[in-house]
């Protein structure tokens, strides 16, 4: 993707990247929750549903390009005792469609609560009980079998918000897209 924006005409190349890429659309200053096509993506959460993330754009007249990432907490079950125990007790840590968030302290939208009140905000679930690093396979734990595909689902999420930043920051116009300009925060809890 960084060629694409080095070079006017990628043609030759097969880039599945950048503003013509981009799958969804967002409204500026309000959350948005996308759901990922995993057969496009390869995506998907503990309980074999499609990976999903919330989204908010920065407000009109802020920059795109200041990116706040948060990765959410939740544990991690490695045998299968911890894992039937989880599944059983808390099935809604193995489904990110079902999450529900609240933007608050460094996420919040307000000012007084975050510095980064109006940056635009990526919110990445935590659906595979895998500490966001499971490569895509599933794990076989004896009475279940469980997805373990967190930094899959980390990475197209990342990907798809930034094919649209770059759609979106190209059609304003000005110096468009620039991947060495962008300012990102990124962390967990």
């Amino acid at each position: 993707c960084l060629t694409a924006t080095g070079h006017p005409t990628t043609a030759p190349l097969d880039l599945r990247c950048g503003p013509e890429y981009a799958q969804f659309d967002a409204n500026r200053g309000e959350w948005t929750q996308v759901v990922v096509d995993g057969d496009t993506w390869g995506t998907l959460c503990g309980d074999g549903t499609d990976y999903a993330f919330y989204l908010r754009l920065a407000p009109e007249g802020e920059p795109l390009d200041k990116l706040v990432i948060g990765l959410q907490g939740g544990g991690v079950c490695v045998f299968e005792e911890d894992c039937s125990a989880k599944l059983a007790s808390s099935p809604t840590l193995f489904n990110a469609q079902d999450e529900i968030f609240y933007g608050t302290g460094v996420m919040s939208d307000d000012p007084d609560t975050s510095p980064f009140a109006n940056w635009t905000k990526l919110y990445l679930p935590y659906c595979t009980q895998d500490v966001h690093i499971g490569g895509g396979v599933i794990e076989d734990l004896g009475s279940i079998q469980l997805p373990r595909y967190g930094a899959l689902n980390a990475r197209a999420s990342i990907q798809m918000v930034r094919d649209l930043i770059w759609k979106k920051m190209d059609a304003d116009g000005g110096n468009g897209f620039r991947p060495d300009q962008v300012q990102a925060l990124f962390g967990g809890w």
